[in-house]
């Protein structure tokens, strides 16, 4: 048995020294799994919005971070909410000022931390816009929102795992700690402008739907 656990261990080691290699002379770029549209329509629908499914926006990739496709949905008398998944390559990089420099379409102009500390909020063209951040990985209840590294990766970070766990993510056998979220933004009708209270009422309404998507 212990034989069998030093030949388990002296493997890994010699994978992990491979791996380390692969990611410093060729890193991996990021990848944000894609959001199942319908579902997550029905779902949120099911939270008791009345939604008309908007065009969607591309999905974005590059050496740093990657973003899927956006979803979009016109809310009655709630303005429009937007999702899509981001990921960052590099942990000190999960934070929404990062994120939403990035974003393009839902990238915010003049943001600025809100009232309420789990969100920001700025413009998009003409329209006020609030965002937050939802973790996804993380069995927590009520699920973790924010916008700051502090709020989002050190739990991440910080999630305990036993030695051999540890050697498989380092070997690429096992994936490592994931640094994604699903970036969540509601933008206010021309006329009825929302606020972090608004906002926060809608995140508690679907985020149901939402963790562990």
């Amino acid at each position: 048995m212990i034989r069998s656990h030093k030949f388990l261990y002296s493997t890994l080691a010699f994978l992990a020294t491979g791996a380390s290699l692969q990611a410093i002379m060729f890193p991996k770029w990021p990848v944000a799994t894609a959001l199942p549209k319908k579902p997550i329509e029905t779902d949120l629908q099911r939270s008791g919005l009345i939604l008309k499914p908007l065009d969607t926006f591309a999905a974005q990739r590059n050496y740093d971070i990657a973003s899927s496709e956006a979803l979009r949905f016109s809310m009655e008398n709630r303005g429009e909410l937007a999702i899509r998944r981001s990921t960052v390559r590099e942990f000190l990089n999960f934070r929404a000022d990062y994120i939403n420099e990035q974003g393009k379409e839902l990238a915010l102009v003049n943001s600025k931390p809100s009232s309420d500390p789990r969100f920001i909020e700025g413009t998009i063209g003409t329209r006020t816009a609030l965002q937050t951040c939802m973790v996804e990985d993380i069995a927590s209840i009520p699920p973790i929102l924010g916008v700051t590294f502090k709020q989002l990766g050190e739990p991440i970070a910080n999630q305990k795992v036993d030695s051999l766990t540890a050697l498989k993510r380092f070997a690429g056998i096992e994936p490592n700690r994931d640094y994604s979220c699903l970036l969540i933004t509601l933008l206010s009708d021309p006329d009825k402008p929302t606020s972090p209270a608004k906002f926060s009422q809608l995140i508690s309404k679907i985020s149901p739907y939402l963790h562990h998507r």
